[in-house]
């Protein structure tokens, strides 16, 4: 069967393609406004100017649907989207390839399936994003699947045995997606304009549209230039700062470590591949970053997983008419070199956890810190043992080697947007928040000033 095509999607959009080309891509967004919509591309770039009525979550809600906790809105939404892409595909296609990434759960592919059925798309097969990833030639250590979407980055560890990939063990960081990325990083641009001319694009819903227009393009020359010069119109007249690109690195650094984090606590095997899409290296400056942790990085060019899954067609397709999400496929094997990451020896020089940042506050890190909440509900920070008052959450404890988090019985805490109940090894750059309180800890150096 020739007339095939893949559409791959996730929140952060959807791709089409036949393998030979990328027929269409839509980003995950649609905007209704007056009786008037916008969707993909054209909702995207009016995502600030009207804020309120635009959406972007459908995918990543549609993504996470429990049983018997259908939210009709995303359902409606994805299948607004999906018809609008759909509606573009050459009417000489017969079978379609999902390809599906680790974020959706069995209830939310049936939902998927189910708006496919009423859109009359011929889906013949699903396949896990993860498992499309190549293979390094010798490679002994582990492989794992990033994949940053709009709101979730999920990591996907591969298990190899006979030359074939399947999915062996998954983690989310919820809170850490491109929006975040984009809003910090926007968040910082615009106090630069601030300080550089008093104009403010957070201000104003033209001036933040345009900011977050053209966030992608800065951010990538940031990783190649020691400043970007940023430019803004507005009332005719042209708006300019110059950003220090090292400063911009230090926004994304925070981001960054919890990735690293989150990928070693997955898998300590050495050396470790961690395969990614080329957008995350572009505007990130991921492989670098990677490298100097001791990672290697296989970069993947939009449309890889599309187009690879076409590859395997004959693997995937199904003869009945029950459509299964594969999980397990033969390894296509690589054997360009990749880029040496740093060794260990390189990185002895790791920075040691000083103190624990609070309410722009840091709270030195010596022993002990103990983390109470008190009698009016608000968090406290001590090397103190707390009082009869004073409600136990948790204790930091530093030791020469590690510094830990003693979670109190009953106190469910998030690091890095992670549920934790019990001991938890820390590092440089973790956030800790308590349920039901909207501040975060977070631990960093602080640099001591000589004599």
């Amino acid at each position: 069967m020739n007339n095939k095509v893949a559409i791959e999607l996730n929140d952060s959009g959807i791709i089409v393609s036949d393998s030979k080309q990328i027929l269409l891509t839509s980003p995950g967004y649609i905007v209704d406004l007056a009786g008037q919509e916008w969707i993909g591309e054209e909702a995207r770039i009016r995502a600030q100017l009207h804020s309120s009525e635009c959406n972007h979550r459908f995918w990543s809600g549609l993504a996470q649907t429990r049983m018997n906790e259908v939210d009709q809105r995303n359902a409606k939404l994805a299948l607004r989207h999906l018809d609008f892409v759909w509606s573009q595909v050459p009417r000489s296609v017969e079978a379609v390839i999902l390809v599906v990434p680790a974020t959706f759960t069995k209830p939310g592919l049936g939902l998927l399936l189910g708006i496919c059925k009423e859109l009359a798309i011929p889906v013949r097969a699903m396949v896990h994003k993860a498992v499309l990833v190549p293979q390094q030639l010798n490679h002994a250590g582990a492989t794992i699947h990033l994949d940053i979407q709009l709101h979730q980055t999920a990591m996907t560890l591969l298990h190899e045995q006979q030359e074939q990939f399947s999915v062996a063990e998954v983690e989310m960081l919820n809170d850490l997606g491109f929006v975040s990325i984009y809003a910090a990083a926007a968040e910082f641009i615009s106090q630069v304009f601030i300080s550089a001319s008093r104009l403010d694009p957070m201000h104003n819903a033209e001036l933040e549209q345009q900011l977050f227009n053209n966030l992608p393009t800065w951010l990538e020359q940031a990783q190649s230039h020691e400043s970007v010069q940023c430019q803004l119109e507005y009332k005719n007249s042209v708006y300019k700062a110059v950003v220090n690109a090292g400063d911009v690195k230090e926004i994304l650094k925070s981001r960054l470590d919890k990735i690293i984090r989150a990928l070693q606590s997955i898998e300590f095997r050495q050396p470790l591949i961690v395969c990614v899409s080329e957008i995350v290296n572009r505007q990130l400056g991921f492989n670098q970053y990677a490298n100097h942790h001791g990672i290697m990085v296989r970069e993947l060019d939009q449309g890889y997983h599309a187009r690879q899954s076409l590859f395997h067609a004959s693997h995937l397709m199904t003869t009945d008419a029950q459509i299964y999400l594969s999980k397990q496929l033969p390894c296509v094997t690589l054997t360009d070199p990749l880029p040496i990451p740093c060794n260990k020896q390189a990185l002895a020089v790791e920075t040691e956890v000083t103190h624990v940042l609070y309410q722009h506050h840091a709270y030195p890190l010596e022993k002990v810190l103990y983390l109470v909440e008190t009698a009016d509900k608000e968090l406290r920070l001590s090397c103190d043992r707390p009082h009869a008052t004073q409600k136990e959450l948790l204790v930091l404890c530093k030791t020469p080697t590690q510094v830990l988090a003693e979670i109190a019985q009953g106190i469910s805490i998030e690091i890095n947007g992670q549920s934790f109940q019990s001991h938890v090894q820390l590092a440089i750059g973790d956030s800790i928040k308590i349920k039901e309180h909207k501040d975060e800890l977070m631990l960093i150096s602080v640099e001591q000033q000589s004599a």
